[in-house]
């Protein structure tokens, strides 16, 4: 993708544990450092997100350690989300139909969809760096997959608060 002009495009990576514990307390900061900025939430079946964090923990990691963290990220998500103004997408609605989504996407940040954006295995990258989002065989196959479940053994109850916000399961059937 190509911005004209003087466009500047800043991503933060909020899956990286130490990056998440630093950012998750400090999103008010970052919001007046760049008053001017276009924010995409992407939001993730909290479930699925838990299930991801453990198949990629290192072994040191409990399962109880890594909920905490997940647990962190949400609540942190989950107070941005009412504050900032912005788009969300669901990961789920990405992977389903990408062109649609990325249409819109670059709709509101004002620039044109272009093809390759979803054709990303026809690109070379440079090396996947362990720890930093998907570095496994689902990213290493160049294609736009279809979400995975969510971890073995259930959700657990304190994921319910992001699953009922974000939508994922209606409040009052509890499913």
């Amino acid at each position: 993708m190509r911005l004209r002009g003087r466009a500047r495009v800043w991503y933060v990576s909020l899956l990286l544990p130490t990056t998440l514990r630093l950012l998750c307390g400090r999103w008010r900061r970052i919001a007046r450092c760049w008053p001017a900025a276009r924010y995409i939430f992407l939001l993730r079946h909290p479930a699925a997100i838990l299930a991801s964090a453990l198949a990629s923990r290192r072994p040191d990691h409990g399962r109880d350690e890594v909920t905490d963290m997940v647990v962190e990220f949400l609540d942190a998500v989950r107070e941005t989300l009412p504050v900032l103004t912005g788009i969300t997408v669901r990961y789920e609605d990405l992977v389903s139909d990408p062109r649609a989504v990325m249409t819109r996407v670059c709709g509101y940040l004002g620039v044109p969809f272009e093809p390759g954006m979803i054709d990303y295995g026809r690109w070379d990258h440079g090396p996947l760096l362990s720890g930093v989002g998907d570095f496994g065989e689902r990213i290493r196959s160049g294609r736009v997959l279809p979400a995975s479940d969510g971890p073995a053994g259930g959700v657990p109850p304190r994921l319910r608060p992001a699953l009922v916000e974000w939508g994922y399961v209606d409040a009052e059937v509890g499913s």
